[in-house]
């Protein structure tokens, strides 16, 4: 992904790991993940920045879409499990509530899809200035 110019630059690699059988393919999620929720990931995490400059780690976010074939998926419900490394109740409540803003198509015959999707975060060294 681009850096995004600013003070606090940030680095979101997801990588996803739908459970059980999914109705939903595989990389179908993560290009959604990465389309729509990378972005605001992005803005939840720089925020998180502004008062620790150092915050990394790991946020394990488990979400479930559910929908009709008609209207679309929405995911119903998100929350951070075990695995998360950060201790950071504004980042992981903007997480929570961002992906629960995502829109999927919907999962088959009325189904639900569980999936447990992994983002390392870090701050991006400073680049050294070339002229010094």
């Amino acid at each position: 992904m681009p850096r995004n110019a600013g003070a606090n630059p940030a680095s979101v690699v997801p990588t996803p790991a739908p459970l059980g059988s999914s109705t939903l393919d595989k990389e179908y999620i993560r290009d959604v993940v990465r389309s729509d929720f990378y972005p605001m990931a992005r803005q939840c995490y720089e925020s998180a920045l502004v008062s620790n400059p150092k915050l990394s780690g790991k946020l394990v976010v488990f979400f479930t879409i559910v929908g009709d074939e008609k209207v679309g998926g929405i995911v119903e419900s998100a929350e951070l499990v075990e695995g998360t490394t950060i201790d950071d109740p504004q980042l992981t409540q903007c997480f929570a509530e961002s992906m629960k803003t995502v829109a999927f198509k919907a999962p088959r015959k009325g189904g639900m899809v569980t999936v447990k999707y992994p983002f390392e975060m870090t701050p991006d060294e400073p680049q050294a200035d070339a002229g010094r």
